[in-house]
């Protein structure tokens, strides 16, 4: 996309610190304006550049532009008695099953696992798994057992104590489980395939040892960039190392080493990375406090019209998270604490989300009024659960472009944007920003026979929006799908403003903040 917008000009190799002093600002604490960000060039030694700009957007995984400028942000979980919230703080749960005890909902400063997407291939032009430098082999021992036993935390084929000790002596025979819901690979990775042989590895969410790193994370959102880094390095030997362990320890069955011994990474991928993911799957972030607060509630019932008649997108996904705490933590629990899906209904999105609050709490804090957050959203921990996948952000992002454009169009701060005009625009384009009262997203013109535009009459308001099919799957992302109909050529009001890609997007009026 970038390639085809000259008016786009993509910056890489930049790195933000998230200090106060990267930033500068104008106006009062309750009015303030960012007008410029620093960042360092981390191909040109450190060196250090500045940016001004009219408008910004914080579009990282982190949230660190909201942190910078004073904008009150929340970390962790919130336990179910602050909004009720079905999942909310502590809790162990069978995957597709019921709560385990030992689930107490209270809430803390805890965050689900980060781990690395793997682009994996049985080809024979595979690049191997090497051992890395700082393996340890402690860290693995518990995927022994697993193993032989075929244990796992579904609540689908549950397998006794008894079936667990035949299938150990079934394991002394070189033979699999019984039954065994986990086999080959899966019992360490989600495998999902894709085009040219290859295959998307991401963490399992049914295991117990995965490429999930829990409890490690907990300080990567707040650590400067020195200590991120290590943190990342950290992940990726763990993953690595987990693969060599499974492939060659003598400890394991021979017929899972040979199993899991077929796959390695796909020689053109990452190339110049090692063939291993450039980025980590950084699952949350700091989470705005906006004029909205996002609640699994707002995914789970039929919304209210305040919410749906402010919609800039649509979305579907489980309520999803994945595991806060290593095994260790409480080792006979059915599951880790915090992996879990709850389900969801298609839903809309508010744009009041994207916008951050009057801060009145804080003396620190800062009420900002050109910014706006389509990635560290404003949510609560469960709302963030099922917001956090890119279709959503995608639709956020774009959302917020226009906002940013619209507001600079018309001299009016981030909370001011008419949402109506925002709305016609996104549809305008083929956006999708309402479901109907069954929870299903419409298709064709609005409720009643009335096209979308006369729905919204002058100003925002509800009802149906355009076609489109969503569902959700276990894992991140995995059976998720969005569409968006055809833009529509009639029926819009001719007196709809136009706003130009370069207006929409980068150009030099505001900047697209993103660690790239």
């Amino acid at each position: 996309m970038v390639n085809d917008e000259p008016n786009i000009t993509l910056l890489k190799h930049r790195q933000f610190n998230f200090k106060p002093t990267d930033l500068t600002t104008t106006g009062r604490s309750d009015n303030t304006s960012i007008t410029s960000i620093s960042v360092i060039n981390t191909s040109q030694n450190d060196r250090r550049e500045t940016f001004h700009g009219r408008f910004f957007i914080d579009a990282s995984y982190e949230g660190d532009l909201i942190a910078a400028a004073g904008i009150e942000t929340l970390i962790g979980r919130e336990g179910r008695s602050f909004k009720n919230e079905t999942g909310a703080g502590k809790v162990y749960k069978l995957w597709e099953g019921g709560e385990c005890p030992g689930t107490t909902h209270k809430g803390d400063r805890a965050l689900q696992s980060f781990n690395y997407r793997l682009c994996l291939t049985k080809s024979p032009h595979r690049v191997p798994i090497s051992k890395p430098s700082s393996y340890n082999r402690s860290e693995y021992l518990s995927l022994i057992d697993d193993v032989k036993s075929g244990r796992h935390g579904s609540s689908h084929q549950r397998v006794t104590e008894a079936q667990e000790a035949l299938n150990r002596a079934r394991a002394e025979e070189n033979q699999a489980p019984v039954p065994n819901l986990l086999p080959g690979i899966n019992r360490i990775l989600g495998i999902e395939p894709l085009p040219n042989a290859k295959f998307d590895a991401n963490n399992q969410a049914l295991a117990f040892l995965s490429t999930d790193l829990p409890e490690e994370n907990w300080s990567y959102l707040t650590d400067a960039w020195p200590a991120r880094l290590r943190y990342l390095e950290r992940l990726k030997s763990y993953t690595l190392g987990l693969l060599h362990f499974a492939q060659t320890d003598s400890a394991l069955p021979a017929y899972f080493r040979e199993e899991t011994g077929k796959w390695g990474l796909c020689p053109d991928e990452f190339v110049e990375n090692g063939n291993f993911p450039r980025q980590a799957y950084i699952r949350v972030g700091r989470r705005m406090k906006g004029v909205y607060q996002f609640t699994s509630h707002d995914a789970t019932s039929t919304q209210s019209s305040h919410v749906a008649g402010l919609s800039i997108a649509t979305a579907h996904y489980a309520l999803d998270s994945h595991a806060v705490h290593k095994r260790t933590h409480h080792p006979s629990h059915c599951q880790l604490d915090g992996q879990f899906q709850y389900p969801t209904r298609p839903y809309t999105i508010p744009y009041s989300i994207l916008v951050p609050a009057s801060s009145t709490s804080s003396p620190t804090s800062r009420t900002v009024t050109n910014l706006l957050a389509p990635v560290p959203v404003s949510a609560s921990a469960m709302g963030f659960s099922t917001l956090r996948m890119e279709a959503a952000w995608v639709g956020m992002g774009e959302a917020a472009g226009l906002a940013a454009a619209l507001a600079l169009e018309k001299g009016v701060r981030a909370a001011d944007v008419d949402v109506g005009v925002l709305q016609r625009e996104l549809m305008g384009r083929g956006g999708v920003l309402f479901v109907d009262g069954e929870g299903c997203l419409k298709e064709g013109g609005g409720r009643e026979g009335r096209t979308p535009w006369e729905v919204f009459g002058g100003g925002a308001g509800g009802g149906g929006g355009g076609g489109s099919k969503s569902g959700s799957g276990n894992g991140d992302g995995d059976g998720s799908s969005s569409g968006s109909p055809e833009p529509r050529s009639s029926g819009k009001p001719s007196g709809s403003p136009r706003v130009s890609v370069k207006e929409q997007y980068l150009a030099t009026d505001f900047y697209l903040l993103n660690n790239v």
